[in-house]
């Protein structure tokens, strides 16, 4: 009973043994052929690098079997369905997310541009040396990066008459006319507001303006006085006293746009010298009653006084001159495209103190007072002259401009 006993410890203790060393040996067969059946891989992911031994089938199962990311803009160097193989190495460039605004359009883009200055060509996207980045070409991209362009476009700017054509974005007038070294004085106009963004073909108008003070010399013109004098007869008269022009200043402030004179004021007048009357005598004294044997003498004295009667009413009446309303446009010999001499032939050179009229209405060789001109001679006549207008010579081209054309009084003698 003993002796059986033994011999079964012996036996069991015994194939334990064995049977444990036979699963040990087919467990160590089995990772051998498992290791064997193993293939070794190399991931280059960006710049992550991972080494592996995989028992997966494809590429896509050992990307996914290692955690590696991608999408479909990525480059992959070998298709996600290829078998593996021993000792393969798979390429993965991930791409970069680039978003560009041109203007007020926006797109998205996927590149292997390493440059804003290679993805620009990569994708045909034209800039030049006018439009604004928010870039610098050489500048490295990176995923995500947003890439803005503002692209240029023409603009005319007119300064006081000056045309020239420029490039800008979208920025404002008052910002480009800085750029461009425009400045404005506080009188200067604009054709729209300083703060407007621009947009392509509008045309900025500058208007400029000046104002300056500007003082005249002016004829004050005398009136003529008559006075009742019971000395002379009836139809007589006689001058008493001489009439004389006064003389006052007057300062106007004229407004220019552009360099033409738009506008005049008159911002202070001084007499510098007081006119003085004419005065004329009439006569009120009846004449003496005249006998009959004398009536043949008295008729032809009377004839006479009457002769003598009205060439003295004709001399004070062309002392007193004949006043009408004319329009005057002022001229001067300084432009070289009139000529120097009066249709009458007079040499305005020396006698430049000359008005055109019309024959018809002021006869020729005439004195004429012009308000705010003085006295001068009707010599000279012009086709465009005609009915109440006349021509008025200055012998300064800047005093002609000064005066321009205007409605003004004045007295034919």
């Amino acid at each position: 009973m003993n002796s059986k006993n033994t011999a079964s410890k012996r036996f069991g203790v015994k194939g334990f043994i064995i049977l444990s060393l036979t699963i040990v040996a087919m467990a160590s067969l089995f990772f051998i052929v498992y290791e064997s059946m193993k293939k070794e891989v190399t991931v280059l992911a960006g710049e992550e690098k991972h080494e592996t031994n995989t028992m997966a089938k494809t590429v896509e199962e050992v990307l996914n079997e290692l955690g590696v990311e991608r999408d479909e803009h990525d480059y992959l160097s070998e298709d996600l369905t290829k078998e593996l193989e021993d000792g393969m190495e798979i390429e993965l460039d991930y791409s970069n997310e680039v978003v560009v605004t041109i203007d007020d359009e926006t797109e998205t883009y996927h590149t292997f541009a390493n440059t804003a200055e290679e993805f620009l060509e990569e994708e045909n996207i034209e800039v030049n040396e006018h439009d604004h980045l928010s870039f610098d070409l050489e500048e490295e991209l990176s995923d995500g990066r947003h890439l803005a362009i503002s692209k240029a476009f023409e603009v005319v700017i007119n300064d006081g008459g000056e045309k020239k054509t420029v490039m800008t974005t979208g920025q404002t007038i008052q910002s480009l006319l800085a750029k461009e070294g425009i400045k404005l004085t506080e009188l200067d106009q604009l054709n729209m507001e300083p703060t407007k963004e621009l947009e392509s073909n509008e045309i900025i108008k500058i208007t400029r303006v000046d104002k300056e003070k500007k003082t005249y010399d002016e004829i004050i013109p005398y009136n003529t006085k008559t006075e009742s004098d019971d000395s002379l007869e009836k139809g007589k008269t006689r001058i008493v006293q001489k009439g004389k022009e006064g003389k006052k200043v007057q300062t106007f402030e004229i407004t220019y746009k552009n360099g033409e004179e738009v506008f005049r004021e008159l911002v202070s007048e001084e007499i510098t010298e007081e006119s003085q009357n004419r005065v004329v005598a009439q006569g009120t004294k009846e004449p003496p009653k005249q006998t009959v044997a004398k009536k043949s003498s008295n008729n032809v004295q009377q004839t006479s006084a009457k002769s003598e009667s009205t060439v003295k009413t004709k001399e004070t009446n062309q002392e007193e001159g004949q006043t009408m309303i004319v329009q005057a446009t002022a001229y001067s010999t300084n432009n070289p495209s009139l000529s120097t001499h009066t249709a009458t032939g007079i040499d305005l050179r020396s006698n430049p103190r000359v008005i055109a009229v019309d024959p018809s209405v002021i006869p020729l060789g005439s004195k004429v007072w012009v308000e705010g001109y003085g006295m001068a001679i009707a010599g000279d006549t012009g086709g465009a002259i005609k009915g109440k207008k006349i021509d008025i010579h200055f012998s300064s081209y800047e005093k002609a401009k000064s005066f321009g054309r205007k409605t003004v009084r004045i007295k034919v003698y």
